[in-house]
């Protein structure tokens, strides 16, 4: 079985979807072609999926959505780092969390996120992916 550096570096070969779908200049829809530009997508996923939204797995998701609720202080920095945290080793235990930014818009009512990653095979791939969530 070929590794996910093997796969990265052939041109014929993708490894996933691009979000959100649409139809795409090569086959029926953007596919994504690198291991940790797929984790991007797989995270953001897992970050906006609420507890119950997915039949047959009542726990896939993150707390985000519970934190809605919650006063826009700096506590819910620290609630949303560790919900992240929990949610990304559960369900993407391939990804290695280097830094969580969660930030408050207080003029927008919202929470945006910006996490810092790399694939835990090679940690020389960094990627980031954000995420507002209101």
């Amino acid at each position: 079985m070929a590794s996910n550096r093997e796969y990265d570096s052939d041109p014929d070969v993708y490894i996933g979807v691009k979000l959100p779908i649409e139809f795409g200049n090569s086959g029926f829809w953007n596919k994504t072609s690198t291991t940790i530009e797929q984790a991007e997508y797989n995270l953001k996923n897992l970050l906006l999926t609420k507890f119950g939204e997915r039949p047959a797995h009542p726990d896939l998701g993150c707390r985000l959505a519970h934190l809605n609720f919650e006063q826009l202080d700096d506590s819910i920095i620290v609630k949303a780092e560790e919900d992240i945290t929990e949610a990304v080793s559960k369900w993407l235990p391939y990804l290695n969390i280097v830094k969580v930014e969660p930030t408050i818009n207080q003029d927008a009512s919202r929470l945006n996120v910006k996490i810092t990653y790399t694939l835990k095979t090679d940690k020389s791939q960094v990627g980031v992916a954000t995420v507002d969530y209101k």
